[in-house]
């Protein structure tokens, strides 16, 4: 249900929303000067093509904006229409209103239709909402109507057997699946995604705006590739742009997989006029050039990238491995029952080293010694006795562990040459494990993302512990 009262009480913004819906049918819309009420009116011009001819047929459209009352619009509201339409050497004319007619006006406009010399039309709050409805007007009603959009849920336009138009959480955006013709199958990550990019949104300076363009997924492989927008107003100083462009390319590693789904984006920068009436965020320029891309999952070419799909490779840096698992290993050292040992991260980047040819002579010197395996990453450990342990196992009890990611502890043992296994039960030595299973990923950069997301839901668990336990 759409609330216009999110219209401002003046009338503008409503006056605006009839003329994008005007033009996006297809009419030739222009002011005319302001009526008594303060009120601008519309002259909108409809081309008619007959078998042997073409007309033009002109409409005064009189806006009343009368949402925030609730009072129904009478004819003392109104205008002459005879004299409006004559002054403006029209034919038709068009009440759009928020709420509706008085059974007063609905006779009179009645009457002077049927005397056939004008033809007369009421759009009232239900007939705008069924506009607003229609999947070429989306993009209006997420500009006037976020907060109502927001609410709405998920609407969706069937194109063809696995491409969509969307409009949810306040986007309108293409949707495209690499195999599925079910949509449905999706919804619950992109809702996720578009609830991470509202809240980046939000952190951002005023009037710079996150604009979802299309969502391409290759579910063959699990990835969600995002086209995004950053719309930057063109007045903007060159130190906000390069803050604000900071952010967002930091949220697009911070938050690269979602419940195991792996988000890569391809971020562009666009100037636009924050006061232009000719602006709308969502306008069809900003997506029509990339369709057959955003439905085949390739890299957008623009004049200013930010951020491409391409460019994760380039950005695959010792930085990016070990940020996450050596500040998960920082806050364990913290835990006071326990003594640190040793760690070592999971080294799936080294799987190439072992092609079949490559001599030992030539592996790095400790490449592969100490914790950490190509799969698995290791935190080794010391507890001096067991009601410590007892108390790490309720600390481990709170962090995920699940079918996609998931961890082990094991007991270690000393073994000694010919004394054999050393059992001494006041020096007890663990090794925590966490691994991704390999059925939840497709290639070692994907994997990366995947732990490196493990890491950091662990620490910010493990930092609340931590709190609670001074």
């Amino acid at each position: 249900m759409i609330d216009f009262t999110e219209l401002s009480q003046d009338g503008d913004a409503f006056e605006l929303l009839m003329r994008e819906l005007l033009s996006h049918r297809g009419l030739e819309v222009y002011w005319t000067g302001r009526g008594p009420d303060g009120g601008k009116d519309l002259i909108c011009s409809e081309r008619m093509i007959g078998n042997f001819d073409v007309s033009i047929k002109r409409w005064v459209v009189q806006c009343k904006h009368n949402a925030h009352s609730g009072s129904a619009v009478s004819c003392s509201d109104i205008d002459s229409i005879e004299n409006i339409c004559g002054a403006n050497e029209a034919d038709g004319y068009l009440l759009a209103c928020t709420t509706y007619p008085s059974s007063t006006l609905m006779t009179m406009l009645h009457d002077i239709n049927k005397r056939g010399k004008i033809s007369v039309q009421v759009w009232d709050c239900i007939q705008i909402e069924k506009e607003l409805q229609l999947p070429q007007n989306w993009d209006i009603a997420n500009t006037f109507f976020p907060i109502s959009m927001k609410k709405k849920g998920i609407q969706v336009s069937y194109i063809s057997t696995n491409f969509w138009y969307l409009s949810f959480k306040g986007f309108a955006f293409y949707l495209s699946a690499r195999i599925s013709a079910n949509y449905v199958y999706f919804i619950e990550y992109i809702e996720k995604c578009l609830d991470d990019l509202h809240e980046r949104n939000n952190s951002l300076p005023e009037d710079f705006r996150i604009r979802v363009r299309g969502i391409y997924v290759d579910d063959k492989n699990t990835n969600f590739y995002v086209y995004v927008d950053f719309m930057i107003p063109s007045n903007s100083s060159k130190a906000i742009f390069q803050k604000s462009q900071k952010i967002l390319k930091k949220y697009a590693w911070d938050v690269n997989t979602i419940d195991g789904i792996c988000f890569m984006y391809d971020i562009a920068e666009v100037r636009f006029l924050p006061y232009s009436d000719h602006f709308d965020p969502d306008a069809r320029g900003y997506y029509e050039p990339y369709i057959e891309i955003m439905k085949s999952g390739m890299e957008r070419k623009v004049n200013r990238p930010i951020l491409s799909t391409e460019q994760y490779d380039y950005d695959y840096t010792e930085e990016f491995i070990d940020r996450d698992f050596q500040n998960l290993c920082n806050l364990f050292m913290k835990i006071p029952f326990v003594r640190y040992l040793n760690s070592g991260n999971a080294k799936i980047e080294k799987v190439n080293s072992f092609n079949g040819i490559r001599l030992a002579s030539s592996i790095e010197e400790n490449e592969y010694q100490g914790l950490g395996s190509f799969f698995h990453a290791e935190i080794r450990f010391e507890i001096n006795d067991v009601g410590n342990l007892k108390k790490l196992s309720e600390l481990l009890a709170a962090w995920p562990n699940g079918a996609i990611e998931f961890m082990e502890l094991k007991r270690n043992f000393i073994i000694l040459p010919e004394k054999g296994i050393e059992n001494d039960e006041d020096e007890l030595i663990y090794t925590i494990s966490f691994t991704i299973n390999p059925l939840c990923y497709s290639d070692k950069f994907q994997f990366r993302k995947m732990i490196n997301s493990y890491f950091r839901d662990i620490a910010t668990i493990l930092e609340k512990q931590l709190k609670e336990l001074v």
